[in-house]
């Protein structure tokens, strides 16, 4: 989790634009309530601009400025300015000392039907 250390270090002095993995409005929503002054989003850009060309990339652009939006509005959030930290506490918080599931997220997963372990399997490795 290198974005945070980042922020800090630079402490407001110069934007921080973070590239690398995004896909969705969620992606650049933690992105930012991480610290991330921007969003680099080159690889579904291409994909538009190779498949449909500018309308391509128009698309991709509505679709993950629309994910965004929602995202927001789901999490209670208004505008830009007002992303903080505060929206990604619970994960931060699920992880023990190693960066796995704390024992009560486990707990939860537990009591959840058996084909939601494929899902609990592939979070624990995204976060190594």
């Amino acid at each position: 989790m290198a974005l945070p250390e980042v922020v800090r270090a630079v402490n407001g002095r110069i934007p921080v634009l973070v590239d690398g993995g995004f896909r969705r409005g969620t992606d650049i929503l933690k992105a930012l309530a991480l610290g991330a002054t921007a969003v680099a989003v080159a690889r579904p850009y291409l994909y538009g601009l190779a498949t449909f060309g500018q309308r391509g990339v128009e698309r991709v652009m509505t679709l993950l400025h629309t994910e965004l939006a929602l995202n927001m509005g789901l999490a209670g959030v208004a505008n830009i300015a007002s992303i903080d930290r505060s929206l990604v506490r619970f994960l931060i918080e699920a992880l023990d000392a190693d960066g796995y599931l704390s024992a009560p997220l486990q707990e939860l997963w537990e009591t959840l039907p058996p084909e939601y372990e494929i899902a609990l399997e592939a979070l624990e490795i995204a976060l190594h």
